[in-house]
């Protein structure tokens, strides 16, 4: 056999067992490798459902089941893992019959920095091209966008490829459930694994407090944190081009309401400057301005709502903050029915 069929057997055999143990170990740590997971809340009626729209934020921030018996609608989404409007869009064209469409965003969900790992494999690469053009992106951003592509091509043999946080976070898990079986999860770096629009018991997760955390694991989640956020912060990006064509979109077929979702103290205070909280109202003001029919629910600026008690991690409500949400969310509904 010659060198050169020599080396190509070994190649390819190395790729077989690399492929192998890179889904075998996804398996095994339960990491997510699908894009989205279609949701359905409440029951048809033969009326018209409606179409929601956000990221796990909007699951662990509001019960949409209650919601959906409240307005007696079938409610329509997809779960899709720190997504935002760039791939929310994509969902929204599937379901053409909705009369009224819920947005649910928040200052983490729309900063750029943060950009969901499943983009590439949700948005069409002319899609990205032509957002990149629109925005005058420079070569950093526009590399890191188009980067996405082929990971996510080469993602089909190697699951965990750019994985490697949460990987680690799931090995720390699995490794501290083995030392002490008994312990419960309290978050790692990759965070909550979310089985929305499902019945289940509330976890320990979703029943922490942040105000409960010790200081030491406030400084390690805020680095994990900032160690996920890519390249420079930012709210007048792609995802609010796309945020805007959805408000747009949404309003030419019935109501659109949006729902701005806090993020903890602790999140604000270590993320959120001036200047971007100023650069996030200017975001919003404009979307307001160019949608002036869609109806905002600013659940972000009730008084106490961001204390670190209401959350379980840095960004995801847990049990009371949902609960204070959904009330809130349930008594403005009320009040926007009564009007004429």
């Amino acid at each position: 056999m010659s060198r050169l069929r020599q080396l190509f057997f070994a190649l390819v055999l190395a790729t077989v067992v690399a492929a192998t143990g890179s889904h075998l170990l996804v398996g095994w740590l339960k990491i997510k490798t699908s894009a989205s997971e279609p949701l359905t809340f409440g029951k048809s009626n033969g009326a018209p459902p409606a179409f929601r729209a956000g990221s796990s934020l909007a699951d662990y921030g509001i019960d949409w089941e209650r919601i959906a018996a409240q307005t007696d609608t079938e409610i329509k989404a997809w779960g899709i893992a720190a997504g935002s409007p760039y791939e929310w869009e994509q969902f929204q064209k599937k379901v053409p019959e909705a009369r009224t469409t819920y947005i649910v965003v928040s200052a983490y969900d729309m900063d750029e920095a943060n950009v969901c790992d499943f983009r590439a494999a949700l948005v069409p690469l002319s899609d990205t091209i032509e957002t990149l053009r629109a925005i005058h992106a420079d070569w950093q951003y526009s590399k890191r966008a188009l980067s996405q592509y082929p990971m996510t091509w080469l993602r089909t043999l190697f699951p965990t490829l750019g994985r490697s946080r949460g990987v680690m976070g799931r090995l720390h898990e699995n490794v501290a459930k083995l030392v002490r079986p008994s312990a419960g999860s309290f978050g790692t770096e990759v965070g909550p694994t979310l089985e929305v629009g499902k019945e289940k018991v509330v976890d320990s997760y979703r029943l922490q407090k942040v105000s409960d955390w010790s200081e030491s694991q406030i400084i390690g989640k805020l680095a994990a944190e900032s160690a996920a956020l890519q390249g420079s912060r930012s709210f007048n990006g792609p995802k609010n081009l796309a945020f805007e064509r959805m408000l747009q979109y949404g309003c030419q077929r019935g109501p659109t309401i949006v729902i701005v979702m806090p993020v903890s103290r602790s999140y604000s205070k270590e993320f959120m400057s001036a200047e971007l909280v100023q650069e996030f109202e200017a975001a919003i003001a404009d979307a307001h301005r160019h949608t002036p029919r869609v109806e905002w629910l600013r659940l972000d600026q009730l008084a106490g709502f961001d204390s670190d008690q209401n959350f379980c991690d840095l960004v995801h409500m847990n049990v009371l903050g949902q609960k204070i949400a959904t009330e809130a969310f349930q008594a403005w509904l009320k009040q926007i029915a009564r009007q004429p």
